[in-house]
Formats: C-alpha cells, structure tokens, sequence
C-alpha cells in the first residue's frame, strides 16, 4: 500500500528502495499512471504492463488489438450486421481506451450509424453484462450486435440472455476479448479478440530484468493480438423476426 508505506519526505522510489525493491511492473488506469512518470524521473526500473507510456526511463509492455478488432467487427460486418454497441469498463485506463478509438474507428469507415444509447458503461464483471443487457433491450433502436470489451461482461450478458429469453447470437451477437481460454467455457463459446497475457506477463518481467541488470534500456514492447471466431456470431435476425 503506497500510501501507507510511503513516509512524507520520501519518493514513491524512494520508498521502493527502502523495501529492497529492484524494479516494478506497474498495472495503472487513467487515474494512476503518473506514478510511471514519477518513478521515470527518479530512474527507478520500471515496466507498465497494458498501457504505453512516453517517458524514455519507463518500459511499456502491451497488447495491439486494433487490427484484431478490426477483423472481428469485419466479420459481424459481413454477417450482415449493421447496428453495433459497445459495452465498456466504468474504469478507464489504456486498453480500454484503444479498444473504444478502434470502434469508433471501423464504424465512421464504413458510414455506420451509433447511437449514444448504444455506449455502456458498465462494471467490469458479470453483473455489469446483466446491466449492459438490460440498457440495451430498452434502446428504442436495438442493435444486433454488441461487442463487450471484457469477457466477465460478455459471460453476464449471456446469462442474462437465458434468463430472460434473449438467444445468442439469434437475437443479438456477442464479440469480447478474452486473456484466458474462459471463452470455451460460456455457452455459447465467446467469439473474441484473444490476447496472450501470459506471454506478455513473462516477456514483461523478462524485459524489467534486462533493464535492472542494463542489458536493455526502457522501450516499447508490443504483442498481437489475434481474431477467433466461435459460436456467439450470427447473421442478424431479419426485422420481421426481431
């Protein structure tokens, strides 16, 4: 606990020192990334994990999702969807921002319409899925689509689906991202946009190593992600079923 940990007249590095750390990986949101700079200043190793941050002392390690995003909106696309929301994490940090700018991004190139009711927030659990259903059956205009940016919210919407009738994907299709294989386990098995966090995990602290014993200096350090279509995409309903 850095607040509690950190005496007044010391650094955030500082204190690292004091407890005998050697370097940090670092997992912030928008709120806490000023630490990544701080700890820059003070060239204190450091490596942020799913986030990019541009400070010549501080390493970044992270996912690039946009072409895999862009695949999976091309292949709802393609299906024949046309009307698309977006349920998102009340918490905003890097991957969820890239993620949302590559949405918006594919809709205005293909002169797709978005609604703001079609924009959720939501928390990041199966719960905030059971809240993102509920707002989007309410929506004067349904979408036929709905991409989740993280899994638990995708499983939410599913079970919600079951309980009140709702069918994915005949009614509505579901795209996630998914940094386990816990997309095999929904039903139906999730469609998504696969990041490999483990390797990013053990690359990242490979990378924070390097830089503590100087064999690397701090840098960007980028994995693909990848597109897997599975059973929660579909062809819309027509309107006369909808």
């Amino acid at each position: 606990n850095v607040d509690r940990a950190q005496l007044p007249d010391e650094t955030l590095g500082q204190m690292l020192v004091r407890k005998g750390v050697s370097g940090a990986l670092l997992r912030t949101t928008d709120l806490t990334r000023e630490m990544c700079f701080e700890l820059g200043e003070q060239g204190f190793p450091a490596v942020a994990m799913a986030d990019r941050i541009d400070h010549d002392r501080v390493g970044s390690a992270y996912c690039i999702s946009e072409r895999a995003i862009e695949e999976g909106l091309g292949h709802l696309h393609l299906l024949g969807h046309r009307r698309f929301a977006v349920a998102t994490n009340v918490v905003d940090d890097h991957d969820h921002s890239s993620r949302v700018e590559a949405f918006q991004r594919f809709l205005r190139e293909r002169g797709l319409p978005f609604h703001d009711d079609w924009f959720i927030r939501c928390p990041a659990d199966t719960m905030g899925g059971r809240i993102a259903l509920e707002q989007l059956m309410r929506c004067p205009k349904r979408p036929t689509a709905v991409f989740a940016l993280d899994l638990p919210i995708a499983q939410g919407i599913c079970l919600e689906g079951m309980r009140t009738g709702i069918h994915v994907p005949r009614d509505l299709s579901l795209l996630t991202f998914d940094d386990t294989v816990d997309r095999f386990s929904s039903h139906p098995r999730l469609s998504s946009v696969v990041q490999p966090t483990g390797l990013l995990g053990r690359r990242a602290t490979r990378f924070l190593v390097d830089i503590i014993d100087r064999r690397a200096v701090p840098g960007c350090l980028e994995i693909e992600t990848t597109f897997e279509a599975l059973d929660s995409t579909s062809a819309p309903a027509s309107e006369a079923e909808a």
